[in-house]
């Protein structure tokens, strides 16, 4: 399988920080930030998933996106994270704990100030210990679907964060 690339001497925590502010800062759907986000949680590979050629009934390999946790095909197209509020739900699958809360609200377009700004939180479920340690975030954006992004991200950061930190004092 092979493993998404990033830059020699940065480390994951920092390009996961830079892609939040790349989120925070987008103004509308964007697929070239969707891969990013897809990249930072997913891997890339070329797998067999069924088809064969017509004329040589050789299998046909594709390029498909896998989960890094199962080693298992999860699509072959980019889920789109800044358009649609409902592919949210794959990010919080990479949260710790099995229980999140999530609150959002609708931007206003005849008001100003903050009610003209979509808003979303994610919060950890009581009795989810993993996700009480990281806590909530919460972030503003111009849709539901960049604000709940965002907010997953906080949250997947501030994970990785914590487990260095265990890791650090186990030693």
């Amino acid at each position: 399988m092979t493993t998404p690339t990033g830059d020699a001497g940065v480390t994951r925590t920092e390009s996961l920080k830079a892609l939040i502010l790349r989120v925070q800062a987008a103004k509308e759907a964007d697929r070239a930030l969707d891969e990013a986000i897809m990249a930072a949680f997913y891997v890339r590979d070329r797998r067999h998933i069924g088809a064969r050629d017509y004329y040589t009934n050789e299998r046909v390999t594709e390029d498909v996106w896998a989960d890094p946790r199962t080693d298992r095909f999860v699509t072959n197209q980019v889920f789109e994270f800044t358009a649609e509020p409902r592919h949210h739900e794959r990010l919080v699958g990479f949260l710790p704990g099995d229980c999140w809360q999530i609150s959002t609200r609708s931007p206003d377009p005849t008001t100003s100030g903050f009610s003209s700004r979509a808003w979303a939180k994610i919060a950890p479920c009581l009795g989810n210990a993993e996700g009480q340690m990281v806590g909530a975030r919460d972030c503003m954006a111009p849709t539901v679907a960049l604000a709940l992004t965002a907010a997953a991200l906080m949250i997947h950061v501030s994970a990785l964060i914590a487990r260095s930190e265990e890791a650090d004092h186990a030693e």
